[in-house]
């Protein structure tokens, strides 16, 4: 049995739209369902895990062409809406990546916290 045969397709599919609800402020289709611990959406399909977001992606678009990855627009790990999906390189996504700031240590990455309003800096 074939992910990308067409019924097997929308058989699953149809499984993971039950696992996505729509949030009307960022737009996102976030997951539900199962999350590993880096906050991607998790699913299993005959025994292999799958990023929700990858699966979604190939659902719609066919595999994942060797050396791509699946970067998301909206920076929502958790994010499923094809809108928000586009192929990529690593390199393409470092770069997002760095372009808005989200790598270590820059102001909008997971880990950074703003400076206390009392802290004057010199």
């Amino acid at each position: 049995m074939s992910l990308f045969w067409p019924h097997c397709g929308l058989v699953v599919l149809a499984r993971v739209v039950t696992k996505i609800m729509p949030d009307s402020e960022s737009g996102c289709f976030e997951w539900t369902g199962a999350k590993y611990q880096s906050g991607y959406g998790q699913y299993d399909l005959g025994g292999r895990q799958w990023r929700a977001h990858r699966l979604v992606w190939s659902l719609l678009n066919g595999p994942i062409p060797k050396g791509l990855v699946i970067m998301h627009s909206c920076d929502n790990p958790i994010c499923v809406r094809p809108e928000h999906l586009s192929l990529g390189t690593h390199r393409d996504n470092v770069l997002d990546k760095i372009r808005k700031e989200r790598h270590r240590g820059g102001k909008n990455s997971p880990g950074c916290r703003a400076p206390r309003a009392d802290t004057t800096l010199q």
